[in-house]
């Protein structure tokens, strides 16, 4: 999950040149990097100890909203921002940790951020979990059946007595059989780039429909009635369901999260067509980024469901040009009557902020709009558009399931002949080199034009 990070901008759009970015997580910092490329000046503002938004870990973050066991669902390859790799010598599935240490590295190459940190901290709906070691020997309940549900509830089984995974598309209360499933505990060593894996499982595993309610020490469930609408599936009671509980120790709560901006005052906006902010919506917004009524005031980062680094990159970029005055980005803007209007439309939507297979299309309107459409643009969105079906396809979609797919280890290369540059950093100088995408040799090689993929087994796949 990403929170929300935004962007304001100091008078109006075509006026600006002093922009404050509240927030140095992710978006805000790929925002500021952007913002001083297109020859503004961010001043970034971060309540906590350290940048990196919810994935500062550690002393300087211990209520950050990411717990140390975590390892991403997503390659490096794949989470990247465009122009700034993670270290190449990491494996593909990298851990909290690591993506921290990727974003901090983003900081020198933002003039005066460290200067504008201020001291404090904040939390988040799910952050109190860190580690499993507390439910030892316990009955939990795990709420949520998405990716942070299934990564906590397949940590905390480990330890724990029994856990089940209250999903609301679940229709009745089934133990799973999570056999010699990998269940992706922490141990302190990272086995993970050697293909080994932890199937250790001290307690039993269920899955059960939507919890109702909480009774003395026990958890009841009923079934749910599965509506569609617009971008995603909304839930309703079914009349006279058969009720089942099982005992319950502990709660972790994984439902999402509701955008908050404490910082900015409702009446602020009221001639401007007002900011709304709740579960799972931010409007009026245009582009799912700028405010469709003061489009000095945009917001990075809010979609979900989506590749978030790049994504970010693209928004961040688009919005430099925009209040830099930059021609290429004159038509991103259309009037504000247009604005509202087709704010309006996304705020009909049951799930306006959700994407998913529609990211990529939008990457693409943003380039278009920012004047930033280009041939590597258009190859680093089929290369990514194809890792992100082959995880999806591997990925786990229940909880106890194997975890292998976070052992695979996926590579770019480029064909044909390479520049004289990728050349020498492959030492090689046939028309079939393979150049190794690694924080070297990524700016000096042309865009990559295949992917490979070496899974947990050994085996190896060449990438459509």
């Amino acid at each position: 999950t990403m929170a929300a990070i935004f962007l304001m901008a100091a008078g109006s759009v075509l006026e600006a040149k002093r922009v404050c970015v509240v927030g140095a997580g992710a978006a805000g910092l790929v925002a500021a990097r952007r913002l001083s490329e297109a020859g503004l000046h961010p001043t970034v503002l971060e309540r906590g100890h350290a940048v990196g938004g919810l994935w500062a870990l550690g002393e300087a973050r211990a209520d950050g909203a990411v717990y140390p066991g975590l390892v991403t669902n997503l390659p490096k390859e794949l989470m990247a921002f465009h122009d700034f790799p993670f270290d190449c010598s990491l494996p593909s599935f990298v851990r909290a940790r690591d993506v921290a240490r990727y974003l901090q590295a983003v900081v020198p190459e933002i003039s005066g951020l460290q200067e504008y940190l201020r001291a404090g901290g904040s939390s988040a709906h799910s952050q109190a979990y860190k580690t499993a070691a507390p439910f030892a020997g316990k009955r939990v309940v795990v709420v949520g059946a998405r990716a942070s549900g299934t990564d906590i509830a397949r940590e905390i089984l480990n330890v724990a007595a029994a856990v089940t995974v209250a999903d609301p598309s679940c229709t009745a209360l089934e133990r799973v059989d999570t056999g010699a499933a990998d269940t992706g505990a922490d141990t302190g060593a990272d086995t993970r780039a050697a293909g080994t894996a932890n199937t250790a499982s001290s307690g039993e595993l269920w899955r059960a429909p939507a919890l109702v309610r909480l009774e003395a020490g026990r958890a009841v469930f009923c079934p749910r009635k599965i509506r569609r609408s617009g971008a995603a599936p909304a839930t309703e009671g079914v009349a006279g369901c058969s009720e089942e509980s099982v005992a319950c120790d502990a709660l972790v709560l994984c439902t999402g999260y509701a955008y908050s901006f404490p910082f900015l005052r409702a009446e602020t906006f009221s001639n401007i067509g007002g900011l709304v902010a709740a579960r799972g919506k931010v409007s009026p917004l245009h582009l799912h980024l700028f405010h469709a009524g003061a489009p000095g005031l945009s917001f990075v980062g809010l979609p979900h469901s989506v590749v978030p680094f790049p994504l970010m990159d693209a928004q961040a970029t688009l919005v430099a040009r925009v209040l830099a005055d930059d021609a290429r980005a004159a038509t991103a803007l259309p009037p504000r009557e247009e604005r509202l209007r087709l704010a309006a439309e996304l705020d009909a939507l049951t799930d306006p902020l959700h994407l998913g297979n529609a990211q990529w299309g939008y990457v693409r309107e943003l380039a278009r709009l920012g004047g930033f459409s280009d041939a590597w643009l258009e190859l680093r969105l089929k290369l990514a558009q194809t890792l992100y079906n082959d995880v999806s396809a591997h990925r786990p979609n229940k909880p106890g399931s194997p975890d292998a797919y976070r052992r695979a280890q996926y590579e770019l290369y480029i064909t044909d002949v390479p520049p004289a540059q990728a050349l020498l950093a492959a030492g090689e100088h046939s028309s079939e080199t393979d150049v190794r995408l690694g924080t070297d040799a990524l700016g000096a090689c042309d865009a990559p034009e295949r992917a490979r993929v070496r899974r947990a087994d050994g085996s190896e796949e060449e990438l459509p």
